[in-house]
Parts: C-alpha cells; sequence; structure tokens
C-alpha cells in the first residue's frame, strides 16, 4: 500500500483514484485519523482484474494475507466513457426511481430469465386464485375491477406487502364484494397498491393478485380456500412484486431511495476529481445481503424480509422484483442479481471458484428450487428445512398464532419431496433431528410458551417471542439445530413408537388441534438448578452437572422449572464425532404424559444414561 500511495503522490491518476477511494470508504468505520494512517499505510493491497467486472481491491494486514479485512470494487458507470480499460461497467442509483427506470430493469431480466431459465418457467397444472383485479391495459381505462377466473390459461402478477395497520388497508368484505366487482377507482388505493397496478399495465399484464383485495376477509370459507392454494398462486405467477421498503401499503415502490451510509465515490474522467455518490459501498451491501439469508436482521430497510407471512411469497415466486430501500433487486430460482450490478459479477466469481463476499450458499429460494427435482437426496432436503425454520422463526407475526398458517403453503410445496407426514412444523421421516431444536440469543428476544394453543411442546411453534424483541435488536437466529445438524447416532433403546397430529381445519399444514408422539427410551430423574449466583441454568446428576438449554429460563420470563426441582431427560442419541449425548428435558403432566421444557447436550464424558430400563412414555 506504501508504494501505492507514493505513486499517487508523484501523480498517477490510476494510484490517485485507488488511494482516495480506499481512504473514502475506510475512514467510514476508522474514525480516528491517527489510526487511520497508521492502519492505511501497514496494509497490503491485493488487485484482481477482471473482464468487464469491477476492478476489485483487497486490504489484508501485512502478517496474514488470507485475511480479508476490506473490499472496494471500482466501476465506471455505463453510460460514460471508461476511466480506466480494466473497470467494469456499473449502474448509477438515481435517488429518485421512476417507472420507466423500472420496467426496463425488469423486462430486461424477464427476457434473460425466460430464455436460461428452465427452472423458472411456469407449471402446466395450478390451482389459480379464485379473483384477481382486471387492470386494464396501458391507455385504457384509469380504474379496474375485480373478478372471478373462469380460465386455466392466466397470466397474473401477484404483490408481497407489508399490510401495516390492518384497520387502514383497503379490503374486500362480504358487504364490499359487489362493489369491488363494478369497479375500483385507482385514487381509492394505497400508494404501494397504485404503483403495482403501474407496473403491471407497463409490462401489459391484465391481471393483479393482492390478498386484501382478492380474497373475501370477514368470509371464513373464502379465506380457507385461498390460504390453501396460497402456494400455488404465488407459484404461478408471471412476477412477483415485492414492496420490499415500505412498512405498510402507504409506501409504495417508487419512494425517495437512501442509503445508511454514504460511501460509494465518482470520478470525473476528464479532471479525475473524486465526488460522493448515492450508493455507498456499505449501504448497498446491505441490500445485498438481506437477499441472501440474513432477511430478519432488516427492520428499517426492508422491512418485508422480516414479515412471516412474506416469508413463503418471496420463497415460492418463482421470480421477484424487490423494491429495497437502496435499490431495485431481482430474485428468481436461479439467481440474485442487482440493480447497481455487483451481483451479477458476484456470481461470475463464485462459479470461477474464487472468494466471494456475499454467502450464496444461504440463498434459501434456490436451494429450494433445487430440492423439488428427484434427484436431490432427502437428507439435503432435511437439512434445508432445518435453515428454513432457523431463519422463519426469528421473523415477525402481528399474531404468534399463525406461526404455522403462515409456513404452510411452503410446507405443503415440500411435502410432495418428503411424502411423509407434517407434524406441527416437524416432518415425521426425520423426527429425532427435528425434535432437538434449542432456542439461542436469550439475552435478545424474551419468550414465553404457547399454552392457548394445542401445538405441542415439542415444536419449536410452541415458543411465542415478545413483540417488543423482534426489531433490528435481536441479530442471531431464535430455533436452531446447530448441535445436531451433522446427524447424531440414536442411542439403541431409543424409538418413536407413534407420532399423531390433527389439524384445525381443511389446511393439512395449518393449525394444530391436537398432536401426541409415543417415545421408547432411556429416561432419567435430574435436578434442575439456577441459583442466582449461575450465568446459565444446569442440570445435576449424583455429583456432575452439564448446562442446558431451557425453553424459557430467562429471568424476565416466566419460568416453567424452579431451582432445585426435579425433571426427567430422555436420551435420543450421540453425535458422531465428539459422542456428546443429546435428550430432552421433560416434566410431567399427568400419568405418563410429559411437557417438553428444554434439551441437554450432554458432556461425553459424563455417563448418565449408563444401564438405565428404557420404557415408553408419551410427550404433549
Amino acid at each position: 500500500m506504501p508504494n501505492i500511495v507514493r505513486s499517487a503522490e508523484q501523480g498517477c491518476q490510476t494510484c490517485s483514484i485507488l488511494c482516495e477511494g480506499i481512504a473514502r470508504v475506510s475512514k467510514s468505520f476508522v474514525e480516528q485519523e491517527e489510526l487511520f494512517s497508521d492502519w492505511f499505510c501497514k496494509s497490503l493491497l491485493r488487485i484482481e482484474l477482471r473482464h468487464d467486472g469491477p476492478f476489485i481491491v483487497e486490504l489484508c494486514p501485512q502478517d496474514d494475507e488470507d485475511t480479508t479485512y476490506l473490499l472496494v470494487a471500482f466501476f465506471s458507470l455505463k453510460d460514460y466513457e471508461k476511466l480506466h480499460p480494466s473497470l467494469g461497467r456499473g449502474e448509477d442509483l438515481p435517488l429518485e426511481l421512476h417507472l420507466q427506470k423500472c420496467v426496463s430493469f425488469v423486462t430486461h431480466y424477464i427476457a434473460l430469465c425466460n430464455r436460461y431459465h428452465s427452472s423458472c418457467s411456469l407449471t402446466t397444472s395450478r390451482l389459480l386464485p379464485t379473483r384477481v383485479l382486471d387492470v386494464g391495459v396501458e391507455g385504457g381505462s384509469h380504474d379496474l375491477k375485480l373478478i372471478r377466473l373462469s380460465t386455466n390459461e392466466v397470466k397474473y402478477i401477484a404483490l408481497s406487502h407489508c399490510w401495516g395497520d390492518s384497520r387502514s388497508i383497503i379490503t374486500t368484505t362480504k358487504n364490499t364484494l359487489k362493489w369491488r366487482q363494478q369497479n375500483i377507482e385507482f385514487n381509492d388505493l394505497p400508494r404501494t397498491f397504485q404503483d403495482a397496478v403501474q407496473i403491471t399495465r407497463a409490462l401489459d399484464i391484465q391481471y393483479l393478485w393482492i390478498d386484501s383485495l382478492c380474497i373475501v376477509q370477514d368470509d371464513e370459507g373464502d379465506w380457507q380456500t385461498e390460504s390453501e392454494k396460497m402456494a400455488e398462486i404465488y407459484l404461478g405467477s408471471y412476477l412477483t412484486i415485492a414492496a420490499t421498503g415500505s412498512a405498510d401499503s402507504s409506501g409504495g415502490c417508487f419512494f425517495r431511495r437512501w442509503t445508511c451510509q454514504s460511501g460509494g465515490i465518482k470520478s470525473d474522467i476528464e479532471t479525475f476529481e473524486l465526488q460522493r455518490t448515492f450508493n455507498g459501498s456499505k449501504a448497498v451491501d446491505n441490500g445485498h445481503r438481506r437477499l441472501y439469508g440474513y432477511a430478519s436482521r432488516s427492520t428499517t430497510m426492508a422491512p418485508l424480509l422480516n414479515r412471516a407471512w412474506a416469508y413463503q411469497e418471496r420463497i415460492l415466486a418463482p421470480r421477484m422484483l424487490h423494491f429495497h430501500m437502496e435499490e431495485m433487486l431481482w430474485e428468481c430460482k436461479a439467481c440474485t442479481l442487482c440493480e447497481c450490478g455487483y451481483l451479477a459479477w458476484e456470481q461470475q466469481h463464485k462459479e470461477s471458484g474464487k472468494w466471494h463476499a456475499v454467502e450464496l450458499n444461504l440463498q434459501l429460494k434456490i436451494r429450494i428450487a433445487q430440492t423439488a427435482h428427484d434427484e436431490t437426496p432427502l437428507r439435503d432436503a432435511h437439512q434445508l428445512w432445518l435453515d428454513i425454520v432457523e431463519e422463519y422463526s426469528m421473523l415477525a407475526l402481528t399474531k404468534e398464532s399463525d406461526r404455522l398458517p403462515a409456513l404452510a403453503g411452503l410446507a405443503n410445496f415440500l411435502s410432495q419431496k418428503f411424502q411423509t407426514p407434517y407434524l406441527a412444523g416437524l416432518w415425521q421421516d426425520d423426527l429425532p433431528i427435528q425434535l432437538l431444536w434449542h432456542r439461542c440469543s436469550v439475552m435478545y428476544s424474551l419468550c414465553s410458551r404457547d399454552l392457548g394453543s394445542n401445538i405441542p411442546t415439542w415444536s419449536w411453534a410452541s415458543i411465542l417471542r415478545a413483540p417488543e424483541t423482534t426489531e433490528e435488536s435481536n441479530q442471531l437466529n431464535h430455533i436452531t439445530y446447530d448441535e445436531v445438524r451433522d446427524g447424531i447416532i440414536l442411542d439403541q433403546r431409543f424409538k418413536i413408537s407413534s407420532a399423531k397430529c390433527e389439524v384445525a381445519g381443511r389446511n393439512a399444514f395449518g393449525e394444530v388441534s391436537s398432536a401426541i408422539i409415543s417415545v421408547h427410551g432411556a429416561l432419567i430423574v435430574t435436578k434442575y438448578t439456577f441459583p442466582h449466583h449461575q450465568v446459565r441454568p444446569q442440570l445435576q446428576f449424583g455429583r456432575e452437572r452439564n448446562d442446558v438449554h431451557m425453553d424459557i429460563w430467562s429471568p424476565r420470563e416466566t419460568s416453567e422449572a424452579v431451582d432445585g426441582e426435579m425433571v426427567f431427560c430422555l436420551l435420543f442419541g450421540m453425535s458422531k464425532y465428539d459422542f456428546a449425548g443429546h435428550a430432552l428435558i421433560l416434566k410431567p403432566a399427568s400419568a405418563n404424559k410429559y411437557r417438553r421444557i428444554g434439551y441437554l447436550n450432554l458432556d461425553s464424558q459424563c455417563r448418565w444414561f449408563d444401564d438405565v430400563i428404557p420404557f415408553t412414555i408419551d410427550i404433549i
């Protein structure tokens, strides 16, 4: 790096651009000038040139070239002469997004998707929504109306959006259904709906599906019918418009965009004068990462991605156009691309086997599309479900009782792969693993057990998170399978004798009315200890103690066990590598019936279950 600095001081324009760009970005997180100068001059610079891609500069410590603590990508804007022959093209992000720019972006990627992505093609056999909005055509009537579909050959666009306050959103009810079928005035629609109508017309598509208007909200029968085929509605959409950056229906898609931090630099081709641009490196990267497995961390810049109901909409839709607070993003079953152009290069970089900043392995949408293929191993599909639960469980719901119904469409879709009973959020063929979930980030999320519903205690869906803990301060997963993700060796005494789950309505993947599992295995009695001086609760067996993951245990939560209470442990098996034991912590509910209250990862040195005679119990 010092050599680049000296070259810049001697008048090299390219080195000047490198130094100034790196300095501007770096100073955003190295606030003290003296610390920055010392860090800047002691860094190694690694430069990579790629055909028609960004000029990538990585900074790393002199004593550790494998560590990259800063990556800066230099682009030339598409509409201007290249600043340097090695600089690939990038897209400037205007502060104001307009319809023409949007249509140009989406039509380009729809054309590419139609041509190259067979996995994104529409299926010929699908359940259509009962009603759609007939928006007319470009240049026709300004208003629209609700119609019933009478043919299976229909191309429609769907809208995914945050409802916000349900009292203020426009809906269809029994009383308004007749009027909606006659006419809906465009000006009566909230901003998000208006923008969706404009995009639909501009793409020369006649029909638009919006849940609040196309489902009769106060008709339980209509809601049951439409919710059962929710997966098919999004699977069958030609395109889904996602109002990702809007917290409610008034936010719209064509808003004044912003970034959390200005870090981007623009250089004049004649003078090489550096100017700040709208899109900062860290800021735009926030938008990129939100679509690669970190959806739940964004409540301000992408509130839609934090909503549980929107999760399956995003996962199932073959193509989705996101209106993020920073830029438009395209997401289909084959790729994720962005308005600024960085992700297109990122995909090429990944395919070349080089280092990549965005964690592509976390992109669940592509993995789910691949899982539907017959050749995908069933074990990979089960691993995918663990990832889905971890991501989904920390998303926000207005009504926590919707935790299972809001995932029903995705569960229904994957049931074609699993071909096994669905049990309150778990799949029977993988039950020994999927029962061994536990909570994490307990310092950030305040939880309780859902005793007001019929969800069994052995289901992760029985844990409710308080609304105040769903904000951006909760940075980690809520439910995790990290201790058993690599599989376990089942104890020879362990066996699931039976598993039953009844649902409340017609939807086999929706609300639960009753559930029970009968398990045969080694069961012991232990002592629960959690005195005030302990950091974490423990179980004591004889003279040995072991830390435990209780489902509810924070001092601010309603505890399910008290210090000194005797509880039961049911052994499932051992880890494949360190031979640690895995067990559920149980508490008697009635004669031979137990409730789950926690999970035990037993140290391999503890022999608590040796010579224990097994017997059968029921867990509810």
